[in-house]
């Protein structure tokens, strides 16, 4: 598309499609100035989205397609319409302020297509406009105008209140939101830069007005400049599956550096860092091995850029079921300003006080070895400067503190700690300078040392990895065997049956799908709606098995689509039926201890009913003080039971027929006792309202003249995707 001046000079041009073939036949100007385009769509790809036959080369034809630009050719909003067969747009007139009529040939008679009386038919349509749409751009000359060559910036943040309504800016830099979902009266949107590179060129919060559900609203639009130059990178790996003996199980590898980035990320590198008992055979990008670590180039990444790449790998037959084992993926070089300078406090137990002097040049690292039935981890200080405090020191056996201890090393100095092997999972961490660039957090953990009969699988994911800065990614995977094809895990995965985790991290998710039907799967979502204790505003979408579109929708509902994924089904191509999401986000800051983040997710294959996943619990614990139960242990003889667990409005105890009269207590994590009943003899149960109780974790016991019995409670608030 192009736009002349009266003289017949190129104002400004414009290509609209995707890979195949796409015909424009009419153009109307709007009342406001803006310009609204008319013809047929074949591509599914591109900037086209929402086909309604999602593979051209299994349709009879294409679409119709509506396209509507700005005054200077900046897409606003695209749609797709039409049947299985073929439609073409002809003809476009404005019949009112923003409602239009199109003439159009129609040989469908499904989707949007009714009656037809065979063959071609006319096809005329009326439609408005009825979606909240605005734009976020990068103002280079900080007029907040959108300029020629001023370019729109995806994944910018925008809340709308009141309603506190989350959008996200779409690949094309557009926010949108169904004017049906609020109510006609004055609105106002505000841009969230928090913690990134931008700051707003226009004002921060700027109005609109809905004022009818079947006008179309023009939101404001934002332009953003950048603070700095510099990259935004970011990396991730993911192996989906470990089976030990097996070879062609796939590792995932995603670098990119976001188009919020403005700086090239020059000469790029990745350095993959693997334990023994996998090995990289071959990928899709050339690569070479010094011992563990593997190194692929990757040339320049342009901001906006992103790579992705695959490599075989074959994990031994010497790895155990049950066995974590972890790789480690690191991007370079790096760029100093991508780090983000927030104060890293530590935990203060151990005696050791806060360091108040500023940043000493130290830099901790951490490694551990299983050495001759020993556990030995080294802590190196290998920054350029000697070290001014003490920073503490702590070690954990199967997720229970056993030792604190503190060190201070000066610069190239290291300090070993050597522990009798005794097969449980053994962890180290130490402590960064609180003013350390960037988020990092030293640890190391080793299992399977000594006796193995000690072994407790599944406890090196339990507390953080150090990957918390965007150019370090570790994923640690479990050898299986078989394993439920549809699950979701969040990282870390929390210490206990309830999983205690510490306040203020990032939650790391990945979310597995199969298809196990018995044919291919062509279009694939998954929803899933974020917990209130999560940060929406934090939400990134990660690496993924197959190309998908990410958007955040109301309700704090995440959404991926896979567009003609041609999924096989597990007998037909069991290898490849397989595929995955990836995302991070953060908790909500200083939440209360004993709060409780869940989280689950529904995969909707074609048209069939959803499959839920497993839901994941998290319970937030202060690890820094001692921990007092208000009894001196927790039964495991399971005479009471709690239903449901988590709880939202009432709790049901069950127990044994009482031979004699008891006492019901409920206490909070710090031994406060907030509610007593003396129930009689002859009791099987008790209804508890938890109406008066705050979200969190809590104790019932049970006590009677033969025994004490305590059971941990979980008090949630159950949001629309979850029910009791």
């Amino acid at each position: 598309m192009v736009k002349l001046s009266s003289g017949g000079d190129i104002e400004w041009e414009t290509s609209l499609g995707g890979s195949l073939g796409e015909m424009g036949y009419t153009i109307l100007e709007t009342p406001s100035g803006d310009f609204i385009v008319g013809g047929g769509v074949v591509s599914i790809d591109g900037m086209v989205l929402g086909r309604y036959c999602d593979n051209p080369y299994y349709c009879n034809g294409g679409d119709a397609w509506l396209i509507k630009l700005d005054a200077d050719g900046h897409l606003i909003w695209q749609k797709c319409m039409g049947g299985y067969d073929h439609e073409t747009i002809y003809e476009i007139i404005n019949t009112s302020y923003d409602n239009y009529t199109f003439i159009a040939r129609t040989t469908s008679e499904d989707n949007d297509i009714n009656n037809n009386h065979g063959s071609h038919d006319f096809w005329v349509v009326n439609f408005s406009e009825e979606k909240i749409t605005g734009k976020v751009f990068y103002d280079f000359n900080e007029n907040c105008i959108q300029d020629s060559m001023e370019t729109n910036l995806q994944y910018q943040t925008l809340i709308i209140e009141p309603g506190s309504h989350v959008v996200q800016t779409n690949q094309s830099g557009i926010y949108s939101l169904d004017n049906l979902d609020l109510e006609p009266g004055n609105y106002s949107v505000f841009i969230d830069t928090t913690n990134s590179i931008w700051q707003p060129t226009c004002q921060t919060s700027q109005t609109f007005e809905i004022t009818d559900h079947d006008i179309f609203t023009s939101a404001p639009d934002f332009g953003v400049t950048s603070i700095i130059n510099c990259s935004d990178p970011k990396i991730e790996i993911y192996m989906p599956i470990m089976r030990s003996g097996f070879s062609n199980q796939k590792i995932y590898v995603k670098v990119i550096n976001n188009n919020t980035a403005t700086t090239v990320l020059d000469s790029a590198y990745v350095l993959i860092n693997l334990p023994n008992l996998i090995t990289i055979n071959d990928a899709d990008i050339p690569f070479s091995v010094n011992e563990n670590i593997y190194r692929f180039e990757l040339g320049n990444i342009f901001p906006g850029q992103n790579i992705e790449f695959t490599a075989n790998a074959k994990v031994s037959s010497n790895a155990m079921f049950g066995q974590n084992l972890c790789l480690e993926a690191n991007l370079y070089p790096v760029d100093s300003c991508i780090f983000v300078n927030e104060t890293n406090s530590y935990d203060t137990n151990g005696g050791v006080s806060l360091c108040n002097e500023p940043w000493d040049k130290s830099s901790l690292s951490v490694d551990g070895i299983c050495s001759n039935d020993s556990v030995v981890f080294t802590v190196l200080n290998a920054g350029s400067g000697d070290m001014v405090c003490y920073s503490p020191v702590r070690v954990y056996i199967d997720g229970e503190l056993f030792l604190l201890d503190s060190i201070r090393l000066n610069s190239d100095q290291s300090r070993i700690f050597s522990f009798k092997g005794t097969g449980q999972t053994w962890r180290l961490e130490a402590d960064q300078h609180p003013l350390h660039p960037g988020n990092s957090h030293p640890n190391a953990v080793i299992e399977l040392c000594g006796d193995l009969t000690n072994w407790t699988p599944n406890l090196v994911t339990i507390q953080y990895l150090d990957n918390a800065d965007p150019i370090t990614d570790i994923y640690c995977g479990t050898v299986t065997g078989s394993f439920d094809p549809n699950d979701k895990t969040g990282y870390p995965t929390g210490i206990g049956s309830f999983h205690f985790i510490k306040q203020n991290q990032q939650i790391q998710y990945k979310i597995r799908f199969q298809n196990t039907g018995n044919d291919t799967a062509f279009n694939i979502v998954i929803r899933d709606t974020l917990d209130i204790n999560l940060n929406l505003l934090t939400v990134k979408s990660g690496i993924s098995s197959h190309e998908s579109k990410f958007k955040i929708s109301e309700n704090r509902v995440l959404e991926w689509t896979f567009e003609n994924i041609l999924l096989p089904d597990s007998t037909t191509n069991e290898p490849e039926s397989h595929g995955f999401v990836t995302f991070s986000v953060d908790m909500i800051p200083n939440l209360d201890y004993g709060s409780v983040i869940l989280n689950k997710a529904e995969i909707y294959f074609d048209y069939n009913q959803p499959i839920t996943t497993n839901q994941t619990i998290h319970t937030l614990f202060d690890f820094s003080s001692e921990f007092v139960y208000p009894y001196p242990f927790i039964s495991t003889e399971n005479k009471i039971e709690l239903y449901p667990n988590p709880a939202s409005s009432f709790v049901s105890v069950i127990y044994p027929e009482l031979t004699d009269i008891a006492q019901l207590h409920i206490y909070n994590t710090w031994g406060k006792k907030l509610y007593q009943i003396e129930i009689e003899k002859g009791s099987v149960g008790y209804n508890l309202s938890l109406k008066d109780y705050t979200d969190g974790l809590y104790f019932v016991v049970l006590q009677t003249k033969d025994y004490l019995e305590t059971s941990k409670l979980i008090k949630h608030k159950i949001s629309s995707s979850f029910s009791e």
